[in-house]
């Protein structure tokens, strides 16, 4: 199994566990991502290790798909069939409307770019329990509906795996709060509870 199972980037450096059985600890402890070469792996327990993904090869970024195999010696790797997507066109470009209640509930359009999954979730301000699931439209717009929130304004970010890794809006994981992310304000809507008075001439002009 892989921890995350997709990547929005073909350039590498993304860590990357590897969950399985009968890891060793040594030198030659490796992973091999497809055409790329192999990478040291970091060992971590006989059932897990980590390795820092290499820029994609030309291959997997046009099959949009990776092969990740593993070897304790570096001359004998797995043949689990593992492998790790590449969607390096994620982004958030726009959020409509960029306001709403903090009661939730209130429909919104997202627009961006490289919306292709089964099933597309969306983060606001970081929190795993303000997270809904969107409905895919197209490979460019996903809708979905708000949590309820606190007052202000909060960042959205996206998931295309599941839920295993969120990206903002410049195509990354960019910590909470930081510029170029979409933005979405949560506010008090004002409620009317009662009018004086009620009735008035047709011709208008009375203050209410």
């Amino acid at each position: 199994k892989l921890l995350p199972e997709v990547s929005v980037s073909s350039e590498g450096g993304e860590l990357v566990s590897v969950v399985g059985q009968h890891f060793v600890n040594s030198l030659e402890l490796s992973c091999r991502f497809g055409d790329a070469g192999p990478v040291q792996a970091r060992y971590r327990s006989s059932t897990s290790i980590s390795c820092v993904t290499p820029p994609a090869a030309l291959s997997a970024v046009q099959n949009r798909s990776v092969a990740v195999e593993v070897s304790n010696g570096g001359a004998v790797y797995t043949s689990s069939g593992l492998h790790y997507r590449l969607q390096p066109g994620l982004k958030l470009l726009q959020v409509m409307p960029s306001i709403g209640p903090v009661q939730g509930q209130a429909a919104i359009t997202i627009l961006g770019s490289g919306f292709e999954a089964v099933r597309v979730f969306v983060r606001f301000c970081g929190r795993e329990e303000s997270t809904v699931l969107a409905r895919q439209m197209s490979m460019t717009i996903i809708e979905c509906e708000t949590p309820a929130s606190q007052a202000g304004k909060c960042s959205i970010s996206i998931s295309v795996d599941g839920g295993a890794q969120y990206v903002s809006s410049r195509g990354n994981r960019a910590p909470e709060g930081s510029e170029g992310q979409v933005v979405y304000e949560f506010v008090q809507i004002p409620s009317v509870q009662e009018l004086q008075p009620s009735s008035g001439p047709i011709a208008g002009g009375t203050l209410v």
